[in-house]
């Protein structure tokens, strides 16, 4: 994530930045590339008690020691979203590099309450007034939580189809339907309609994920209460569909929704008012519905389990979001995206892109962001070729084949009792100092055991003596090339747990044996 201005409008006073910087955060503040302090915003002068000519010109570091703007100017990395309690309210902290081209001339820390209503009526403000806004506008408009169309990366023809039947959706007030398998993007398209069916930025937005609210508070939750509704409501609460008011609400994993809260919600949505729990007065509802789902509705109808006159309603429009796999060909653009969102020091050959499209990605765009800041963060500033997407890809293929983690699984059953044992014979039998050292792996066929330096190759000979052979895998690691002769790697999957365990109280007998003989010269 990166903010795109010119060096002009990084330095301009009294422009639409200024305007930002003041009226959209509770604190910001703008740093050359060298993490040189530009300006603060004037809430942040306040909370300081300074004036703007104390601090132009000096490092931000010395400023506020906590801040970590200098870091991201000089690095161009980004540190989005972080998590701070001040004066007893939750905020976010997004500290962003900004890039005139390519050039990195800065960065822009933002301090924002949760309640973001503020900053979007100074976005919404900020584009309207300025010819260069509308790009500076997407850029930040993510910062503050919100999203719009641009924030849908995609040039194929399906894409195209959905952002217009969106747009058509922003312009109605009917309830929308977002459908579409998990990590296509419905959550950003339905940020994106909002933000189109209320420019002025004025209008609330609340979201609420119907899996992560037990069934028994979701009524709580969406409708409000009074005070001694039921035992703990010690107070009254505003519910979703109240502080959605006069804007939209998301109703995300909607087909989660237990079968009453289905009836009360198509009553609210049939009847436009709504009560709170424990309540007597009546509340008109004024929101925008959108709903989103990865689960197949009508199914779900068939089979009992979603109410299909709530189903009706809410798909007055439904919009289907095309999985990834349906339009592989936006894949480069998106992987452009997100290296440069993410300010990641590498890039894809043309064969590693080749190799990307040649997948059908089942967590879709999520997936593929997830692939991408993998090896971005281990790129080292490298190209990616097409081998290592490739021996990735495979992992990925394997992974999600059906079965394939449940035999893993039962495998992993099978074979742990035996690295257990082996790992508590050791414990038992080797735990004097200069014995021995082993490894505890938590994957994989072996476990490695440490001898004293120059007693590998004897303890296996001893071993095949006393009747227990280990292969030529497992004798000296690696493969019989170990220079301080002192590594063993045991491979307890294939004897019975019984033969097993006899073969260990030989073994630790060897390595006991080797290094008395070490210590005593022989």
């Amino acid at each position: 994530m990166v903010i795109h201005m010119t060096r002009e409008q990084l330095y301009t006073r009294g422009g639409i930045l200024d305007e930002l910087m003041d009226k959209g955060f509770s604190a910001a503040g703008l740093v050359d590339e060298q993490g040189r302090l530009i300006r603060y915003s004037e809430p942040t002068l306040r909370d300081l008690g300074l004036t703007q000519a104390q601090c132009v010109g000096r490092p931000i570091s010395q400023l506020d020691p906590d801040t970590h703007l200098e870091r991201v100017a000089l690095s161009g990395v980004p540190e989005a979203e972080r998590l701070v309690l001040m004066h007893g309210k939750y905020h976010i902290i997004n500290e962003l590099p900004i890039y005139d081209g390519e050039t990195r001339i800065g960065a822009m820390g933002m301090l924002l309450s949760l309640d973001t209503n503020k900053l979007k009526r100074a976005l919404s403000k900020m584009a309207e007034g300025d010819g260069h806004a509308p790009a500076l506008y997407d850029s930040l408009a993510r910062a503050s939580g919100s999203y719009t169309f641009n924030d849908y990366i995609g040039e194929h023809p399906a894409v195209k189809e959905l952002l217009d039947q969106c747009r058509q959706a922003a312009s109605t007030h009917y309830p929308v339907l977002i459908t579409g398998e998990t990590g296509t993007g419905k959550e950003i398209l339905a940020g994106a309609i909002h933000s189109a069916a209320f420019p002025s930025g004025h209008a609330p937005y609340v979201k609420l994920n119907c899996t992560a609210i037990p069934d028994n508070l979701l009524e709580s939750e969406l409708f409000g209460h009074e005070k001694g509704a039921f035992t703990g409501a010690v107070t009254a609460k505003k519910g979703k569909f109240e502080l959605a008011g006069g804007g939209s609400i998301l109703l995300d994993e909607i087909g989660e929704m237990d079968m009453k809260m289905q009836s009360k919600l198509l009553r609210v949505l049939e009847e436009k008012e709504f009560e709170r729990l424990g309540g007597t007065r009546m509340l008109v509802m004024d929101t925008r519905v959108i709903a989103s789902t990865n689960a197949d509705l009508p199914s779900l109808c068939q089979a009992g389990r979603f109410r299909s006159d709530l189903y009706y309603r809410l798909s007055t429009i439904e919009i289907r979001v095309p999985p990834l796999r349906e339009r592989l060909s936006d894949i480069p653009r998106l992987v452009d995206h997100f290296l440069q969102r993410e300010g990641l020091p590498v890039r894809f050959s043309a064969g590693a892109l080749d190799a990307l499209m040649d997948y059908s990605w089942p967590g879709n765009v999520r997936q593929l962001r997830n692939i991408i800041l993998r090896l971005g963060i281990n790129g080292g500033g490298q190209t990616i070729g097409a081998d290592k997407i490739n021996m990735l890809r495979h992992v990925l293929f394997l992974q999600d084949l059906p079965h394939v983690k449940e035999h893993m699984a039962k495998h992993a059953a099978l074979l742990r009792p035996k690295f257990e044992l082996v790992l508590r014979m050791f414990e038992e039998q080797l735990r004097e100092p200069g014995v021995a050292q082993w490894t505890n792996p938590r994957g994989g066929y072996f476990i490695t055991c440490q001898v004293p330096e120059g007693c590998a190759k004897k303890v296996v000979q001893l071993c095949a003596e006393a009747g227990v052979i280990l292969t030529d895998a497992g004798a000296t690691h690696p493969y019989k090339k170990d220079p301080q002769d002192s590594a063993i790697r045991i491979a307890p999957s294939y004897p019975p747990i019984g033969e097993l365990e006899e073969a260990m109280k030989v073994f630790c007998l060897c390595v006991r044996l080797a290094a008395v003989e070490k210590l005593l010269g022989c």
